[in-house]
C-alpha cells in the first residue's frame, strides 16, 4: 500500500444521527478515531473534511474532537424549514475538483446517502478507488454494491471498544511504564484494522504504524530498532515473527484480539464484574435501588397522562422536575431512551428528518402500572449489557445489578 494517498470526506450529520439512532443509550457514541485507523492502514492521509452545520445540536459536541484529529470542517448550513442542508452536494463538488488536482488514490465516504451513488460511480470510473463507511442500518444497499470496499462503522466502533464502559486497552497485563503503554495501545489499534491471522511484514508494519501515529518512535523508547521492539511484545499483542519464505524478510503475525491481555473486558469474573459494573454506571446510568427506578416509572405514566404526545426530551424534562429527590437529568434522559427502546413507547405520528429525540411519543396502550414500566426497562437494560458481554451468566448479571441478594 505504500505511494497510496487517502482523502477522508464526512458527511457528519448522517454519521452523527445514524450513530445516535444506533447507540442511543450513549451520550456520544461517534468516535473517528478508529475510521482514521483504518484509513491509515489503507495509505497515507492527505484530506480530511468534515461536513455539517456547526450550529446544530448533533455537531456542536464533536467539534473538539474533529479539531484534535486534524479535520478540515466545512460548515454547510441549513437551508430550509425541514432542517436539510447541502452536505452531499458540497461534498460532491469539493471530491470532483479534488480528483483533478490532488494526487489521491483511495476516497472514504462517510456516509448512507444513496445520492453519491452516482459520485461514487464517477470516482471509479477514472480508476480511483471508493471505501464507503457508514452504520449497517443506515446505508442503502445500492451505495454498497456501487463502492469498492464497504466499511461497516458498526464494526470499527466495536472493534474499538466502548470508552464510556470504561475499557482501556493501554492497560497490559504487566506494567510497561506509560511510553510502552502508548506504543502497545498504538499495536493493539492496528490489529483492528486487519483481518484475523493476516500477517505483514516488518518494514510495512512500522510504515503502517507512522501513518496512525507519526510521532511514533521506538529510539524515544530506549531501543535500537524496530524489530525488537516488536519482539517485546511476543506473547502479548504479537504471536510471532517468522521468516517469509520467499523474500526472507520478517514476517509479523498478531494474535487474535480475544488473546490479548486487556483487550477483552471478559477475560475472569473480576475483570468482567468491574467492566460491567462500569458499562451499568457510566453508559447506562442504571439505578441499582428498585425504589428510584419505581419513583422514575410513575413520572414516565404521570407524563403521558398530563401531556398529549411528549417527546423524549419533553418525557425527561417532566420527570426531572416531578421526582423528589435529585437525579441527573442525563441519566434520566437514558432512562427514558432504554423505555423507548424496549417498546414502552411508540412514535405518535413520524415526519421526515424529524431529530429522533424531538420525535411525539405515545405510551403503549394499557400500560399504566410503574411495576410493568421498571420491568420493560430492566429488560431492555439487561439487554444491553448482554449485547456487549455476552459472555456473561445470567446469575451474574443479576446480582450486578442488584436484583438478587449478594452471597459470600
Amino acid at each position: 500500500m505504500d505511494g497510496l494517498n487517502v482523502g477522508i470526506y464526512l458527511d457528519f450529520a448522517n454519521l452523527s444521527i445514524s450513530a445516535s439512532n444506533t447507540y442511543p443509550h450513549l451520550e456520544k457514541p461517534l468516535d473517528v478515531e478508529p475510521l482514521m485507523d483504518y484509513a491509515a492502514s489503507e495509505g497515507t492521509i492527505i484530506v480530511k473534511r468534515a461536513y455539517a452545520d456547526w450550529t446544530q445540536p448533533y455537531a456542536t459536541s464533536y467539534v473538539r474532537m474533529l479539531v484534535d484529529h486534524g479535520f478540515e470542517m466545512r460548515h454547510v448550513p441549513v437551508m430550509n424549514s425541514q432542517g436539510k442542508n447541502a452536505s452531499d452536494l458540497q461534498m460532491t463538488i469539493d471530491i470532483l475538483n479534488d480528483i483533478q488536482y490532488l494526487p489521491l488514490d483511495i476516497f472514504i465516504l462517510g456516509s448512507g446517502d444513496t445520492d453519491f451513488v452516482p459520485l461514487t460511480r464517477n470516482i471509479i470510473e477514472k480508476g480511483k478507488r471508493v471505501h464507503v463507511v457508514g452504520f449497517e442500518v443506515s446505508v442503502g444497499p445500492v451505495l454498497k454494491k456501487n463502492c469498492t470496499i464497504f466499511k461497516s462503522m458498526d464494526d470499527l466502533l466495536s472493534l474499538a471498544g466502548n470508552k464510556d464502559a470504561g475499557s482501556d486497552v493501554s492497560k497490559p497485563g504487566v506494567d510497561r511504564g506509560p511510553p510502552l503503554s502508548k506504543a502497545r495501545n498504538l499495536l493493539i489499534r492496528f490489529t483492528r484494522t486487519r483481518a484475523p491471522g493476516e500477517r505483514i511484514h516488518l518494514s510495512e508494519l512500522k510504515n503502517q504504524l507512522l501513518r496512525m501515529e507519526p510521532s511514533f518512535s521506538e529510539k524515544s523508547l530506549g531501543l535500537p530498532s524496530f524489530k525488537p521492539f516488536v519482539e517485546s511484545f511476543v506473547g502479548d499483542v504479537v504471536e510471532k515473527i517468522e521468516t517469509d519464505p520467499r523474500t526472507g524478510h520478517p514476517l509479523v503475525i498478531f494474535r487474535e484480539s480475544p488473546l490479548i491481555s486487556g483487550e477483552t473486558a471478559a477475560t475472569d469474573d473480576e475483570a468482567l464484574n468491574r467492566d460491567v459494573s462500569q458499562f451499568l454506571e457510566r453508559s447506562v446510568s442504571y439505578p441499582k435501588d428498585r425504589n428510584t427506578r419505581l419513583a422514575l416509572a410513575q413520572q414516565f405514566i404521570n407524563c403521558f397522562k398530563d401531556q398529549n404526545t411528549p417527546s423524549i426530551l419533553e418525557v425527561t424534562e417532566y420527570i426531572c422536575q416531578h421526582i423528589s429527590f435529585d437525579y441527573p437529568k442525563e441519566s434520566v434522559k437514558r432512562f427514558v431512551l432504554a423505555l423507548g427502546e424496549g417498546r414502552a413507547m411508540h412514535f405518535a405520528r413520524v415526519a421526515a428528518e424529524h431529530p429522533l429525540f424531538t420525535f411525539p411519543q405515545e405510551i403503549n396502550e394499557g400500560l399504566d402500572d410503574p411495576v410493568e414500566v421498571e420491568l420493560i426497562y430492566r429488560s431492555r437494560v439487561v439487554e444491553l449489557v448482554r449485547n456487549k458481554f455476552p459472555k456473561i451468566e445470567n446469575k451474574q448479571l443479576l446480582r450486578l445489578m442488584n436484583l438478587v441478594p449478594h452471597h459470600g
